[in-house]
């Protein structure tokens, strides 16, 4: 399992998501918070980039 940081960039919390899950730029994704802080991440739609 990976580690990342959290960081500030301009007015947004920043968490990176590590190149090795390769989610592909542009993807959205709709999250929720759960009661003991886990991020659960859901894609919305595909990405609109070309590899």
């Amino acid at each position: 399992m990976d580690t990342v940081k959290v960081r500030i960039q301009g007015n947004a919390t920043v968490v990176t998501i590590p190149k090795p899950f390769n989610i592909k730029p542009g993807t959205e994704y709709r999250f929720v918070k759960g009661k003991s802080g886990t991020l659960i991440l859901t894609p919305t739609k595909k990405s609109t980039f070309n590899d």
